[in-house]
């Protein structure tokens, strides 16, 4: 990692270390140190050089701007008016000690960025990478998205941040508009749009003043949102500003590995996160849906449009589908999600007509799976997975997964475990020994059970005689080794799931799964 004579400052200052000479050359990125010693020839301008107090003369007369750790000097050491900058340390330091000093801290920083890559690569949780990040900023650091609400912190926060922006956006979730007068709001805004380094700010809050560090993030070459510190534990050092262009990096890595960001262009932030299942705070989500007039808790639905078979739509198609599902659902959040279109209201909001949407998929060549309506929007995964499940299983234009309810049940626990291992034996073996007749033995105990054990009912509603019925009821007693008129709820439980397991639509799966499923 490359380091500037102002970071390495900032590292040895508790040994009375003093920075003379040419502020500019000071920020320089220096790939490593060397010593030079005797006669000074051509030296790289891309590295540190330590010398002894007695070449300066020398040193300063080098025709290319140097960075030098000077030991056993002064801050006159170096002429005032040279281009060249310098870190001087005090006599009392050895020159063993200085060099051991520098190494140290080159080490230190390679193993930071090292540290955090390698989390990033291994894709450890972004908690976890950030964490790692925030190590060497001596102030904590939030990340926001492009509605600066926050979506992660790391380091270090004091306890007393009253009267600090800290304290309203650990309040709130999200930094207010109205902290600052509009205009400087907007040309804050606009800088923070520019991919350029962390800038200061000097903010004049109600009980007191603080520089803000900020910067914006960009994912895929697209703004993503806004890295913010304020000097709540240190005033910050140009060091330190050079370590958070360092940090907005690693940041940006940590984004664009932890999402496919173009397969949800223009997919809001917190909506992606809740797809996805990850953590975010619910004062944020509100920050959102306050936006909208919506509330986290309420009455909701879900629709997925895709391909047939939940094929991916490419992305050009998205986009020329996505403004005609807006235009039949205009208060619904429509969003590009995994190369499909997932559109998210309220029911108290106008719904499209089933038919509506009918037409316009038939028009496109695609199909939906709905979710069942649910009353937490942080409960967004769920609703998602019962959408796919409901295409999955599905076989309309428009797929209800409360229609669908007993396949995707079945689809799941087949994913899990064996069915057969979930289906009463006795069942198993009707269907496998008896052919067509076993299987009409199981629809009729099927049926029987689902009319809670009422003999007439179920004979009215399979169209026989009851005399016919009984006596099946009562080859399946003595297969299963259970008096239907007596066993327990439990009992009646097994047989019950056993029958949905062993219905018609699995019929050939059940029959012919191997032992090893």
């Amino acid at each position: 990692m490359k380091l500037t004579l102002n970071m390495i400052l900032d590292e040895t200052a508790e040994s009375g270390a003093t920075l003379s000479g040419s502020k500019s050359t000071a920020d320089r990125e220096l790939s490593g140190f060397r010593i030079a010693s005797g006669i000074l020839g051509l030296l790289d301008p891309s590295y540190l050089y330590f010398i002894d107090s007695s070449l300066s003369a020398v040193a300063a007369r080098q025709t290319e701007t140097i960075c030098f750790a000077v030991s056993g000097g002064n801050a006159e050491t170096l002429p005032c008016n040279s281009a060249h900058s310098a870190l001087v340390f005090p006599k009392e330091i050895s020159t063993l000690s200085i060099f051991s000093l520098l190494q140290s801290i080159w080490d230190k920083y390679a193993n930071w960025e090292l540290d955090a890559m390698n989390a990033i690569l291994s894709k450890r949780p972004t908690q976890e990478v950030l964490d790692k990040i925030a190590f060497l900023l001596i102030n904590p650091f939030a990340i926001f998205d492009e509605f600066q609400a926050m979506v992660y912190k790391a380091g270090f926060i004091p306890d007393n941040t009253k009267g600090s922006i800290w304290e309203v956006v650990l309040t709130k979730g999200y930094t207010p508009p109205e902290i600052l007068p509009i205009k400087e709001r907007r040309v804050v805004d606009a800088h923070n749009r520019l991919d350029k380094p962390p800038h200061l700010y000097k903010a004049n809050l109600a009980d007191h003043e603080e520089n803000w560090l900020m910067c914006g993030l960009f994912v895929h070459g697209h703004f993503w949102g806004t890295m913010g510190s304020v000097d709540v534990a240190t005033p910050f050092t140009q060091g330190q500003m050079t370590v958070a262009c360092h940090a907005k990096h690693l940041i940006e890595l940590a984004l664009e590995n932890e999402f496919e960001i173009g397969d949800a262009s223009g997919t809001p932030y917190y909506i992606e996160r809740l797809l996805n299942g990850y953590d975010i705070s619910r004062h944020i989500v509100e920050y959102h849906l306050s936006h909208r007039r919506w509330a986290s808790l309420g009455q909701f639905w879900m629709i997925r449009f895709t391909h047939i078979g939940d094929m991916p739509v490419p992305g050009d198609a998205l986009e020329k589908y996505l403004p005609h599902i807006k235009t039949i659902q205009p208060k619904a959040m429509t969003v590009i999600y995994e190369q499909g279109i997932v559109s998210i209201g309220r029911v108290d909001d106008q719904k499209a007509a089933d038919k509506d949407i009918e037409t316009l998929l038939k028009r496109f060549g695609l199909i939906s799976g709905i979710s069942m309506e649910f009353y937490d929007f942080m409960g967004l995964k769920h609703a998602y997975i019962q959408c796919k499940a409901a295409l999955f299983c599905g076989r309309a234009t428009l797929n209800f997964f409360s229609d669908n309810y007993l396949a995707c049940l079945k689809v799941a626990l087949s994913q899990t475990t064996s069915l057969k291992s979930l289906c009463h034996p006795g069942i198993l073996r009707c269907l496998t020994e008896d052919g067509n007749r076993g299987r009409e033995y199981v629809d009729c105990l099927s049926s029987y059970l689902s009319n809670g054990c009422n003999l007439a009912a179920t004979a009215q509603k399979l169209h026989l005689h009851r005399n016919t019925l009984s006596y099946r009821l009562e080859r399946m007693s003595a297969n299963l080794g259970v008096d239907l008129r007596t066993c327990d709820d439990n009992t009646l439980f097994i047989l019950q799931f056993s029958c949905l397991i062993a219905d018609t639509a699995l019929h050939g799966v059940i029959c012919n799964q191997s032992d090893s499923t």
